[in-house]
């Protein structure tokens, strides 16, 4: 006669791998995968120090490919800097009243109050609607935007450099440095570091719907060439300040991939399941 006791651990076992059995064929062959939602919590709030850092010590870590970047940039900045006259002189002899108003009145405030106000609508709604995709992208891009935003105040104390519509005529070369007026805060550009940030997030984490990537750049270089087309920016101011964000954005993103769980179908004699690895930054 069989014993109930261990009829019961059958049972239990049979159940077990069944429900083993079902996990595995849901998922693909190989490990998936899953990146972690985002919420506001002490976590989250944490994550600003430890990304602020890193992107102070970036430097430290690069390598040869990074440092050919990092020249890349610094030349086109230059060869803009050499240009930024003729840049504005052209911007200057083309405006129209059309695209004045496009200007003043959809990618100005793009770079600010529309980009807040489209971040405070993903969050509310990821909230709202129990959708923490939606949340962790707003909250990820919101940290990407203020942290950028943070260390283009920093370079704009460092250069003091003077606005284009500061003074008649006009003079690229006036730069104040760190003991200037800092009414002096051209370079970079503030508008142009907050959209590339935005967008390079973003893109990043709605990669499969390239759509997203191609509309918030596009965006991203409109709102760019709206500072020098209203007198706001020197095109290396633009330059620089869209390289910025790029590059914050970029870090913040990483940072938060590598904080991957890695589910990975297991099998074993007598044994059947899954095994879960957590990656932490």
């Amino acid at each position: 006669m069989t014993n109930p006791k261990h009829k019961a651990i059958i049972s239990r076992r049979h159940l077990a791998l069944t429900l083993m059995a079902f996990l595995l064929m849901a998922l693909p062959a190989a490990a998936q995968d899953t990146l972690p939602e985002l919420h506001i919590n002490k976590d989250y709030l944490l994550s600003y120090a430890t990304d602020a850092a890193n992107i102070a010590i970036a430097p430290i870590g690069w390598g040869s490919r990074e440092w050919l970047g990092f020249a890349a940039f610094t030349g086109v900045t230059l060869v803009l800097f050499t240009q930024d006259e003729a840049i504005r002189d052209f911007y200057l002899r083309n405006h129209t009243a059309t695209q004045d108003n496009i200007s003043k009145y959809v990618l100005d405030p793009m770079g600010k109050w529309y980009l807040a106000g489209l971040l405070g609508g993903m969050y509310l709604y990821g909230v709202a609607a129990n959708d923490g995709h939606t949340e962790t992208a707003a909250l990820l891009t919101g940290k990407a935007v203020l942290l950028t935003g943070g260390y283009t105040l920093l370079l704009k104390g460092v250069f003091q450099r003077e606005r284009p519509d500061a003074t008649d005529p006009a003079d690229p070369f006036n730069w104040y440095g760190p003991l200037g007026d800092w009414r002096n805060n051209s370079f970079p550009s503030g508008h142009s570091s907050a959209a590339f940030a935005a967008a390079t997030v973003l893109s990043a984490y709605y990669h499969e719907q390239c759509w997203v990537g191609i509309t918030a750049f596009s965006l991203a270089t409109l709102v760019a060439l709206s500072r020098t087309y209203d007198d706001r920016h020197w095109a290396s101011d633009i330059f620089a300040g869209a390289a910025l964000g790029y590059a914050v954005g970029r870090l913040v993103y990483n940072n938060y991939e590598k904080q991957k769980v890695t589910v990975t179908p297991y099998s074993s004699s007598g044994f059947t399941g899954l095994t879960l690895s957590y990656t932490l930054k």
